[in-house]
């Protein structure tokens, strides 16, 4: 199995900044993250700030901020963590769950879950 990568458009809705992100898809991480660079070019404030449990067990406290994710005419709203400067961010389980969508790890891409079906969504002006 090789990395499972896409392009999201992240968007701060207070401001309707955007910005396009080549993103990992992380089926083991829970919230998605961006880096403190993204951040700061989005204007996003900090929402909170919580304990995060890192996959070697360690814990380690992270700003959060409310991020709206886009692909492909699918809409999700979370609760995002901050990372360093530089870091790559991710995409986890909450967006996938909230957009439906699945992960094919043999072909290495993300795809509508139920495509059949109509999906509600909000497009950003």
């Amino acid at each position: 199995m090789g990395e499972v990568r896409d392009t999201f458009k992240v968007t701060n809705i207070m401001t309707n900044v955007s910005i396009d992100l080549d993103l990992l898809i992380d089926t083991g991480a829970v919230l998605p993250s961006i880096s403190r660079d993204t951040f700061e070019k989005l204007g996003f404030n900090v929402t909170s700030r919580v304990d995060v449990e890192l996959g070697d067990g360690t814990t380690k406290v992270f700003d959060t901020c409310i991020a709206c994710f886009s692909w492909h005419e699918r809409i999700a709203a979370s609760q995002t963590l901050i990372l360093d400067y530089g870091v790559e961010g991710v995409i986890g389980q909450v967006i996938l769950e909230q957009m439906d969508v699945n992960v094919h790890c043999t072909s290495n891409k993300i795809y509508p879950a139920h495509p059949a079906i109509a999906y509600p969504y909000l497009k950003f002006k």
